[in-house]
Order: structure tokens, then C-alpha cells, then sequence
């Protein structure tokens, strides 16, 4: 959805149609699902907080300017901030692997064992590595649109990716030596 399309739809909403808010949870919802999932562990606290972020989004749609930034990064910027608060409330830092077929969600698309393990490890990471690892490696950002959306400079969501990646290798060397040398390929 490009910056004049989001525009419209903002402006259609602000008018009342309700349809065009519902364009937009459709066109954003999978992916802040993955995204809430990845970082807050379980189905139910995700679908939680995508819920929430959009509620957010209608509660505050007359005051938002797009000019000052895409519908993208509001959304992805305000279920960020759930999650940490969610996380710092329950201190839940676990994943839970899902076997169901809607949240099955697997590290670039790759199947099999390697992909469960990582999503098991992602709870020694801590909340910031987590989510940089989950927009640059899952959801496929860009350095620069994930700085942007977490208000950091690019270098210093490179370092904690980087800082992610190399927690994760350790681990899958660690504790699953028979993967080590396949993480290495598909990283």
C-alpha cells in the first residue's frame, strides 16, 4: 500500500467508512501477527495486541498526519511498543512453538527442524534483539525502514541483529551441533 493510497483511505475512514478501516487490518493484520508472535510467544497474546494496535489506530485516526510518516510504521511502531510493555508487564520472555496451521510461521519461508529451533530459541534474546530479529530476518526489512519504525540509527539495529544472529548460532552450536553448520548456510 503506497503513501497516496494509505491518504485516501485515512481520509475515507475520517469521513466514516468503515470498510476502508477494514481494508487496512486485512492488508497489516499477518504480518503484525507474525510479529507479535515472534516477540511475545504465544497465539492468544498476539492476536491481543494486533487487536489493540488497531484499535489504537481508530481511536487516533482523526490525528493522524501521513505526511509525517507511513500507515506502515504507525502500525508497526505501536504494536512494538504493546509488546515491550506486554513483555514488561509479564516478563513472559518464552516461545511457545505452535503446531497450529495459522501460526506455523517458519524463518524465511525455510521448513523443517532448523526453523522450530530457532523459534524455540528466540527467548534467550532479549526483547530489543528479538524484535530487530524479527523485522529484519521474518518480516524482511530493510536496516533502514526497521530503524525508522523503532526510532533507532541503522547502526545500531545492525549491532543488534547482528548481536541476535550470533546468540542464536552459539545456542544452535550449543545445544543442537548436528544444525550448526546448517544455520550457518541459511543465515
Amino acid at each position: 500500500m503506497d503513501r497516496e493510497e494509505e491518504s485516501q483511505l485515512i481520509k475515507s475512514i475520517r469521513k466514516g467508512n468503515l470498510q476502508d478501516f477494514e481494508r487496512i487490518i486485512d492488508s497489516y493484520e499477518k504480518v503484525l501477527l507474525h510479529i507479535a508472535y515472534y516477540t511475545v510467544g504465544n497465539k492468544e497474546d498476539a492476536e491481543d495486541l494486533c487487536q489493540e494496535t488497531f484499535i489504537k489506530l481508530f481511536k487516533h485516526i482523526r490525528s493522524f498526519i501521513p505526511r509525517k510518516g507511513s500507515l506502515k510504521n504507525y502500525l508497526y511502531r505501536t504494536l512494538i511498543n504493546l509488546c515491550y510493555s506486554h513483555l514488561t508487564k509479564t516478563r513472559k520472555f518464552s516461545i511457545n512453538v505452535m503446531e497450529e496451521e495459522n501460526f506455523s510461521f517458519t524463518i524465511k519461508e525455510e521448513k523443517g527442524e532448523i526453523s522450530s529451533i530457532i523459534n524455540k530459541l528466540l527467548k534467550f534474546l532479549s526483547p530489543r534483539e528479538r524484535i530487530v530479529f524479527v523485522l529484519k530476518e521474518i518480516e524482511d526489512l530493510e536496516y533502514n525502514e526497521i530503524a525508522k519504525v523503532l526510532k533507532l540509527n541503522e547502526i545500531t539495529v545492525r549491532r543488534h541483529n547482528s548481536m541476535a544472529r550470533q546468540k542464536l548460532k552459539e545456542l544452535i552450536e550449543k545445544n543442537y551441533p548436528e544444525y550448526g553448520r546448517l544455520y550457518e548456510k541459511n543465515t
